[in-house]
């Protein structure tokens, strides 16, 4: 029955105009709380579905923040897919969204975004990004925009800038940030070229990625021990990096990794083409 609501939009009429009172859209709510659950949880297919779901409904709703929460929530699912182009179309389609509402850009969505375009391939559209983050006053979002600008630092083999970042981010906190300050400090090593200490930081940083669940930065890690490590062990680290990669359907990530750990190790070789032909395209 509608008789409640048009009784009250009847009551509004006349007399001094009421402050508007926005009513919590529960299912938006509920939706937004299940696909945090499931990406906490690690799965990351369902919590990029049910954010997609819910960005449809914050649409609905019209309501900005809402909006900028469930994109930023799917790109991160996307993310951890390795689904860097998809997250970055989440990303751009709605920081342009935002932009035409004159709407403030979150620092989360700002992360993602350059998260995204650092994985797709443009380092350049991230240190952008990033540095808005660092002008910001989010604590967490500056300590990963700092991750990330290392991490971009040391693929350009820019020792000044990793320093820079390191300084930024610190080797304190909670783990997920003692983890991202190891893998620099392993990658500041290589720069120099102290390879027993970046391989000893870099399987310290694998160590805090899998205490805090974190496998893709696992995955990393033992890629980066794989650079640092003598030849003779290099191929084992690259077979357990595949391997991770292959457990999340990663498949393209996976066949290279596969590939690189036959390259350094002939005994390991034909595990990894074995391994490899398994993979099936999801």
């Amino acid at each position: 029955m509608r008789v409640l609501p048009v009784l009250l939009l009847l009551a509004a009429c006349g007399g001094s105009a009421p402050v508007p009172t926005a009513m919590p859209d529960e299912t938006l709510q509920r939706q937004l709380r299940v696909a945090r659950l499931a990406l906490e949880g690690g799965r990351f297919e369902e919590s990029a579905r049910i954010y997609a779901t819910a960005l449809t409904r914050a649409r609905e709703r019209d309501s900005g923040a809402d909006i900028a929460e469930a994109a930023t929530g799917r790109a991160t699912a996307q993310l951890s897919q390795g689904q860097a182009r998809a997250a970055r179309d989440t990303t751009e389609e709605t920081m342009a969204e935002l932009r035409r509402r004159h709407a403030p850009l979150p620092a989360t969505l700002l992360l993602a975004t350059a998260t995204a375009r650092f994985q797709d391939g443009d380092p350049a559209g991230a240190v952008e990004a990033a540095r808005i983050v660092l002008q910001g006053s989010h604590a967490d979002a500056k300590k990963r925009a700092w991750f990330l600008l290392g991490l971009i630092a040391a693929r350009a083999g820019d020792a000044a800038a990793l320093a820079e970042a390191q300084a930024g981010l610190g080797e304190a906190g909670p783990q997920e940030f003692r983890a991202d300050a190891a893998e620099l400090a392993a990658e500041a090593a290589l720069l120099r070229g102290d390879r027993p200490a970046a391989l000893d930081r870099a399987q310290g940083a694998a160590e805090l990625r899998q205490a805090i669940l974190d496998y893709r930065g696992l995955t990393r890690a033992l890629r980066l021990a794989a650079r640092a490590a003598p030849t003779d062990q290099a191929g084992d680290y690259l077979l357990r990096a595949a391997r991770g990669a292959a457990a999340r359907r990663e498949v393209e990530t996976a066949r290279g990794l596969f590939a690189e750990a036959g390259r350094a190790s002939a005994a390991l070789a034909p595990i990894a083409r074995r391994e490899s032909a398994a993979l099936t395209t999801p």
